[in-house]
């Protein structure tokens, strides 16, 4: 359950990145940017009862993104929302919220600073007090995706796999 609070958290200090970004940026430049997908690496670190440390990486576009932490990874394609455990061979597949916005209600963004490479660092936190930094070097923009690009496809794994779909 921690593994997916943390993620949430990720998701809570993207939706920052983004939304800061956009703060700064003319509305003519913030329509451009609407027409490519944003990625970045990333390193986090949780400060709860235990802290926890990691780097990641993650696409977005429109409602849409990929959120990769090596042995686990959502992919939402704005409808479905795929949560994808390597070391336990589990898949979740739930009906996203919608956009990156709905997923991440309730986690409150505390702080977002520039780094002269262009990057950023943003803090986030929980109802709870647990606090999460995610740094992020550089973003780049590339051109849009393909909607495959943000589902998974569970038809490729194996019998050892467990599938769990909430949507139907």
């Amino acid at each position: 359950m921690s593994r997916f609070r943390n993620i949430l958290f990720l998701l809570v200090a993207w939706a920052g990145v983004l939304s800061a970004s956009a703060q700064q940026m003319p509305q003519e430049l913030q329509q451009q940017l609407s027409n490519y997908l944003t990625q970045a690496d990333f390193s986090y670190v949780s400060e709860a009862d235990v802290k926890v440390e990691g780097e990641g990486k993650f696409s977005v576009q429109d409602s849409c993104y990929v959120l990769d932490l090596g042995v686990m990874q959502i992919y939402s394609d704005g409808q479905k929302r795929w949560t994808v455990d390597k070391d336990a061979k589990e898949v979740y597949i739930e009906s996203a919220k919608g956009s990156l916005a709905g997923e991440i209600a309730g986690y409150m963004l505390e702080d977002v600073k520039g780094l002269s490479s262009g990057g950023m660092v943003v803090v986030v936190r929980a109802a709870d007090g647990t606090r999460l930094t995610l740094t992020i070097p550089r973003m780049k923009m590339t051109a849009k995706a393909e909607a495959d690009y943000f589902r998974f496809s569970t038809s490729s794994l194996g019998k050892d796999w467990s599938i769990t779909d909430l949507t139907n």
